[in-house]
């Protein structure tokens, strides 16, 4: 069930933040999680390509598909989690993605009071400031043990589509510069561009030279052995 406002601001100082940015922490929730403990966003983007997980109510995450705290779902445990995050980046919200874009205000509400009720059974009896969890996996944690190669093999992929694109994008730059040098067509431009393989000289390629060759050498045989009947 989906927290009210007045529940998160309660939550978040509790969990030791800053009052009077209470409002906006609440806001964030919102888009981020729906107001939901139990959110998870499996594939979230880091901005370079890659991916990581989020969870909990303010999405909490630590690069890694692996859950910030065994308690994540908490949701004191998440909020304390939260006051960590907004601690580490100076007593802001930049590590929301939902903040730097503005989209938490669309849900900010002014003048409501905190319901400090609000609480979790595990973030009260646990660490009053616990950090997130590594990404090391872990001996007793059968879950996590091949979640970092799951995340290097995904990785990779995305590293290797990214190669693809680029190589295209320089055949495609590669046949576009010999169109102007040399006034082709495009048909036999490109064909001349894939036949040339990894090397990409402009020219003739290995097999059509090698074919060329052998038509000269045949002409060559045939032409001597037309000058030997004429000279019996």
């Amino acid at each position: 069930m989906a927290l009210s406002y007045a529940q998160l601001e309660g939550l978040w100082i509790k969990a030791g933040g800053d009052p009077s940015v209470a409002s906006i922490a609440a806001a964030i929730v919102y888009p981020e999680s729906g107001g939901n403990p139990s959110a998870v966003a499996a594939m979230d983007p880091k901005g370079d390509g890659t991916y990581q997980s989020a969870f909990g109510l303010w999405q909490i995450s630590n690069g890694t598909h692996t859950p910030p705290s065994p308690n994540w779902a908490d949701p004191l445990t998440n909020a304390q989690l939260a006051v960590g995050k907004y601690k580490g980046a100076g007593n802001r919200f930049t590590p929301w993605g939902t903040y730097d874009t503005g989209k938490y205000r669309a849900y900010l509400q002014n003048n409501v009071a905190p319901d400090m009720t609000a609480g979790g059974g595990a973030g009260n009896g646990s660490s009053a400031n616990p950090t997130l969890a590594s990404s090391t996996p872990s001996l007793t944690d059968p879950s996590t043990w091949f979640t970092p190669v799951y995340e290097q093999i995904y990785n990779m992929g995305n590293y290797a589509f990214m190669l693809g694109v680029l190589v295209s994008g320089g055949l495609l730059v590669l046949v576009g510069l010999l169109l102007l040098v040399r006034g082709g067509d495009p048909v036999s431009t490109t064909s001349m561009v894939v036949q040339t393989g990894v090397g990409l000289i402009p020219g003739e390629s290995a097999v059509a030279q090698g074919r060329r060759q052998n038509r000269e050498r045949l002409a060559r045989n045939e032409q001597d052995r037309l000058n030997r009947r004429v000279e019996q």
